[in-house]
């Protein structure tokens, strides 16, 4: 009986996760917040990325936009990348360090030029993509 319990826990737990995981290699960026949420954006290799916020397998937010529906500014310090859902726009923003390795981050919720929130991320940083980057400023 504990082995059943066991084998359903960790199928239960795996099929929740993997509701928001994506392809390790076509995440552009995510980070964790203080509340567990995640955000993220990943490339989904057709012209299009997705933003996602949310609990791990519980997503409250996903916008899907074509690159050149996106916002997209790049620098030496950092990354900006905007989402737009009807009045409400999510922009997150990528602070970079030395040899590009990510030193902070966080998504900015505006409706028009309000701003609603600011979620700062608290660490579990991924960044990579740079053709992603490339393709999206084209």
């Amino acid at each position: 009986m504990k082995i059943l319990s066991l084998v359903l826990a960790v199928a239960i737990s795996s099929i929740a996760v993997s509701a928001m995981a994506a392809n390790p290699a076509d995440i552009v960026f995510q980070c964790n917040t203080k509340n567990n949420k995640v955000i993220q954006i990943v490339d989904n290799n057709n012209g299009t990325a997705t933003y996602t916020f949310g609990g791990t397998g519980k997503p409250e937010k996903t916008i899907t936009e074509a690159y050149d529906k996106t916002d997209a500014t790049t620098g030496k310090a950092g990354r900006v990348l905007d989402f737009t859902a009807g009045d409400y726009t999510y922009s997150v923003s990528i602070g970079l360090g030395a040899y590009d390795k990510v030193t902070d981050g966080n998504v900015m919720v505006q409706k028009g030029t309000k701003t609603l929130a600011t979620i700062k991320c608290t660490g579990g940083y991924i960044a990579k993509g740079d053709h992603f980057w490339s393709a999206v400023n084209n």
